[in-house]
């Protein structure tokens, strides 16, 4: 029965069981987001508009791990271009079956920056660090200026 109520609310029995030991439990308070659209490869990164904890999992995977890229881009960038170029971007979605990372700009010409001057530099990063988003690789990023 259990099993049961969790498959109808859309929760597998992994993010239920990691969920329900975190001390976070409560679900994905304090995340960005509302309202994002459900269905297709990509996924954004919301808050319980949502309705599943297994999406929760992924946003707070796609935090984490654009986290820690910023942290080692802080280490190999000059300060002032990590400060105005990165430090104000945020994951907004990650395509599972392109493996496409797409990062929110705060503005188009930071998108045009770091598309024409700073993708190589992002992408090595990732792939020293070895970075995966529920077991898939990034295998590029794009950036999005927000709206």
């Amino acid at each position: 029965m259990h099993s049961d109520l969790l498959l109808r609310s859309g929760i597998d029995q992994q993010t239920y069981g990691e969920l329900s030991t975190s001390p976070q439990a409560g679900g994905a308070q304090g995340s960005r987001g509302a309202a994002h659209g459900r269905g297709g490869a990509a996924q954004g990164i919301g808050g319980a508009a949502h309705g599943s904890t297994k999406h929760y999992k992924e946003s707070k995977t796609l935090e984490e791990m654009w986290k820690e890229t910023k942290t080692a881009l802080a280490r190999e960038m000059n300060r002032s271009n990590f400060d105005l170029y990165v430090r104000h971007t945020h994951p907004l979605a990650f395509d599972r079956n392109l493996g496409i990372l797409i990062i929110q700009t705060p503005s188009p010409q930071t998108t045009e920056v770091l598309r024409r001057q700073f993708h190589t530099v992002i992408m090595r990063t990732i792939h020293e660090l070895a970075l995966r988003i529920q077991g898939v690789p990034v295998q590029d990023v794009q950036f999005q200026a927000r709206r």
